[in-house]
């Protein structure tokens, strides 16, 4: 089973583009079963500055950049998993 885990805030838009993304991606690939744990960080975040942060067996895969977009977020997480 493969562990997928966002970190986020609650009130971020680009948090809520990755975990939409990771839900639709999750149903559009076959990437057998995968467990997604959800982690609000709140205002402690200082190892991770851009959230969201995805990480795939507790290795980061992903980290937003300024101003993405949810396709390129999306495009971004799918490279991502499908080469671990």
């Amino acid at each position: 089973m493969v562990q997928i885990t966002l970190l986020y805030q609650e009130n971020d838009p680009y948090c809520h583009q990755a975990k939409e993304a990771l839900e639709n991606l999750r149903m559009e690939e076959e990437m057998g079963e995968i467990q997604m744990i959800l982690i609000d960080v709140k205002d402690d975040h200082k190892d991770y500055p851009n959230l969201p942060v995805v990480l795939l067996n507790n290795e980061k895969i992903y980290e937003a950049g300024s101003g993405e977009n949810y396709q390129t977020c999306k495009a971004k997480l799918r490279r991502a998993l499908l080469h671990k």
